[in-house]
């Protein structure tokens, strides 16, 4: 078997994935959705390695958004075996991952679109995202009453985790993905696609906002079984040489 670590990206939780743990369940792997705990970034890591830690076997990490700078600063730890960013962020060690840091574009000064920059508020070391912009910037694509419920249930991230630097990563040695989403409101195609670059592996193009786990389920989870299922022939043949 396989474990699916679901990691979900700024403001959002671990219910983002209600809609796709189902279809990989189905699909003959574990899921599991983390519920971040937006204090700082080493905090998120360490909730995502004590998962890791937990599963016992094969890890699959899947990085939404900010999760994948999670992921990155997670891939180190043992029992990862692959990583898949999902308009996501790709962060090296003792790189910085705030919003100007990291594999931007000429003539981009954020990782972020201008319009998700001038919706964020800022109060004491939290940021917040209202409801309204969350829908038009986040969801703009999906059904309404996700929109809804999602930019309803959004939750304040403390500022330590935008400043944080991953101390050691491993995603450069590993089965890497990146899913890029064309129709992104929150980070521009071609942020994602400069963080694309960086991986070696496969790169999938989904016409999708910022939210595919709602505008896409099936299509996220049939990639993320794709991913899984690599990893799975992969572990069986390791244990098949070993036995011989």
């Amino acid at each position: 078997m396989t474990t699916v670590l679901l990691v979900h990206g700024a403001w959002h939780g671990a219910w983002c994935w209600d809609l796709v743990t189902p279809l990989l369940r189905d699909g003959g792997v574990t899921p599991v959705a983390v519920e971040l705990p937006f204090t700082s970034l080493a905090d998120d890591v360490a909730v995502v390695r004590a998962a890791v830690a937990e599963a016992g076997e094969p890890v699959v990490l899947v990085g939404h958004s900010y999760g994948g700078s999670v992921v990155s600063a997670a891939s180190a730890a043992p029992g990862v075996a692959a990583v898949l960013y999902v308009t996501a962020k790709v962060v090296g060690t003792g790189e910085p991952q705030d919003l100007t840091g990291g594999a931007l574009p000429e003539g981009h000064e954020s990782v972020l679109t201008p319009e998700l920059v001038a919706a964020i508020r800022f109060a004491e070391d939290r940021t917040t995202v209202s409801a309204d912009d969350a829908k038009a910037l986040f969801y703009h694509d999906c059904p309404a009453g996700l929109a809804e419920t999602g930019a309803n249930r959004l939750r304040p991230v403390h500022l330590p985790c935008a400043t944080g630097t991953p101390d050691d990563t491993n995603w450069s040695a590993l089965p890497t993905s990146y899913l890029l989403c064309t129709e992104d409101r929150a980070i521009p195609y071609a942020v994602q696609a400069a963080y694309a670059s960086r991986l070696d592996g496969e790169t999938v193009t989904l016409s999708s906002g910022h939210s595919p786990f709602y505008s896409h389920p099936a299509e996220l989870s049939d990639h993320i079984l794709r991913m899984a299922a690599s990893v799975g022939a992969s572990s069986a043949g390791a244990r098949d040489a070993e036995a011989t």
